[in-house]
């Protein structure tokens, strides 16, 4: 899923090697600078290409944090929005066999 504005609570944001986004001031957020990725979840959308998502490990917090994160200024990386399940689709479940 590319496009932002169709994001909803619960949608999972995965970001792809080092992430930066960066306004050209003081404030610089750096994603996955191990070479890893970072996954985060929508919270809610602030309208246009702004979220704001839950995310745990972020800039040495060890505990879940909200922040907003305005995709407009992505200066590098790649990122996805994934949808777990569409709304009101019926999970098929299996019968466990002994």
């Amino acid at each position: 899923m590319d496009d932002l504005t169709g994001a909803v609570p619960g949608d999972v944001i995965e970001y792809e090697g080092e992430v930066i986004f960066d306004d050209d001031s003081a404030k610089r957020i750096v994603m996955g600078g191990g070479g890893g990725g970072h996954v985060a979840i929508v919270f809610y959308h602030n309208g246009g290409k702004k979220l704001v998502t839950l995310e745990q490990n972020l800039n040495d917090v060890r505990k879940v944090t909200r922040q907003e994160v305005d995709f407009a200024l992505l200066k590098k990386g790649k990122f996805r929005l994934i949808r777990p399940f569409e709304k009101n689709k019926k999970v098929n479940k299996r019968k466990r066999s002994d």
